[in-house]
């Protein structure tokens, strides 16, 4: 297992994060990269299907406690990763968490280090991304 661990902060309440952080439309705005976005279901459970510069790409809730925890993983041929969104009340609003967690099977355990920081280079930017849309 590998992973990494990036946050940002807003003004704005947890509830007002919340609700951009689960907008998965607007997350085309400051998510980069996705392209398009497909959602079946609400809350936990929920399937999401979106293409990200070009290739398709899928998650699934694996948590869901409104408004302070979001959990996702993705898969993308043999590597799985835990996508955490924590987000916690400060004395000045919200900090928001992203903490990821790789795991791999078989041989591609071997590249894993290498797959978990094309991740991190790609998403750590994430949280700072969220707290500028909050803010928009």
């Amino acid at each position: 297992m590998s992973g990494f661990s990036s946050s940002a902060s807003t003004a704005a309440a947890p509830e007002q994060v919340w609700q951009v952080l689960t907008d998965w439309k607007r997350g085309l705005r400051w998510r980069p990269g996705m392209e398009a976005v497909e959602v079946s279901g609400e809350g936990l459970g929920t399937a999401l299907r979106w293409t990200s510069r070009g290739s398709p790409r899928t998650a699934s809730i694996t948590g869901w406690s409104p408004p302070h925890q979001l959990s996702l993983r993705y898969t993308q041929g043999p590597v799985e990763a835990d996508y955490v969104w924590t987000l916690e009340t400060t004395g000045s609003g919200t900090r928001a968490t992203l903490t990821v967690n790789t795991h791999a099977q078989g041989a591609t355990r071997l590249m894993l280090p290498v797959f978990t920081e094309m991740m991190r280079r790609s998403d750590e930017a994430l949280p700072a991304a969220l707290c500028a849309e909050v803010a928009n």
